[in-house]
């Protein structure tokens, strides 16, 4: 099954999102910071990530720039 991964720090945003993915019949996974974010993304393995631009410890640029 498809799996969307959500990095984003506003729980509001992680609850909407993640109701949204199930709706669709994806599986979700989220991370509430850069660096947790870093580390699900190794064990999860997601198809689709949504990256928040602004959070507490790095920004979404340098999560994608990692990732690259």
């Amino acid at each position: 099954m498809t799996k969307v991964m959500l990095v984003d720090d506003d729980a509001s945003m992680q609850v909407l999102i993640e109701q949204i993915v199930r709706r669709g019949g994806y599986d979700f996974c989220c991370a509430g910071c850069g660096e947790e974010g870093l580390s699900m993304l190794r064990a999860e393995r997601p198809d689709f990530l949504i990256l928040d631009v602004m959070l507490p410890d790095t920004n979404g640029y340098d999560i994608c720039e990692t990732i690259r």
